[in-house]
């Protein structure tokens, strides 16, 4: 049985747990999902322990309406996009992120997102550094080497035994 939301939060409420909006901000589902999304974590009171993400920026501002400060985000395609700019470009002190997180792949249509540069620059902002779908054993001890804060995998056996056996 797969569970619902509302399920998720109440019987595991010591886990922190990443909520990505998939929902096109321009069909009628997306429309609705921020502020759906934000009544339930309010409801629930659990917003000390979810982070809210998704690839569409318009969804994670038109939830951020509701929540203000109160719940961490992660940043859009868009604000990634601007981040690695300013950080190649050499105009680092023009950008200024509004999201806690960058969830992210390590390669982006042949852009290295994954150099500890990068990562040093988002974590000087206090932005928390994240990749996904990483695999692989190798890939995830290198993305840790070099500062990731979060990996997301679809092994979670595989990442726990790297945590247990070197860090």
């Amino acid at each position: 049985k797969i569970m619902t939301l509302r399920e998720l939060l109440e019987k595991y409420p010591d886990k922190l747990i990443n909520i990505d909006i998939k929902d096109d901000p321009n069909s009628y589902e997306g429309s609705l999902i921020p502020s759906l999304l934000y009544r339930l974590i309010d409801e629930l009171g659990v917003e000390d322990r979810v982070l809210v993400t998704s690839f569409y920026d318009s969804q994670i501002d038109r939830f951020h309406l509701y929540s203000g400060e109160d719940i961490a985000l992660g940043a859009g395609e868009d604000q990634v996009r601007n981040a690695y700019i300013a950080y190649a470009s050499g105009f680092k002190h023009m950008f200024s992120p509004k999201a806690d997180t960058f969830q992210i792949p390590p390669q982006y249509n042949n852009i290295p997102l994954d150099k500890e540069g990068f990562i040093d620059y988002l974590q000087s902002l206090n932005v928390a550094v994240g990749y996904w779908v990483i695999n692989e054993m190798d890939e995830m001890d290198e993305l840790i080497q070099k500062g990731a804060h979060t990996i997301v995998t679809d092994y979670p056996d595989i990442s726990h035994h790297l945590m247990k056996e070197r860090y």
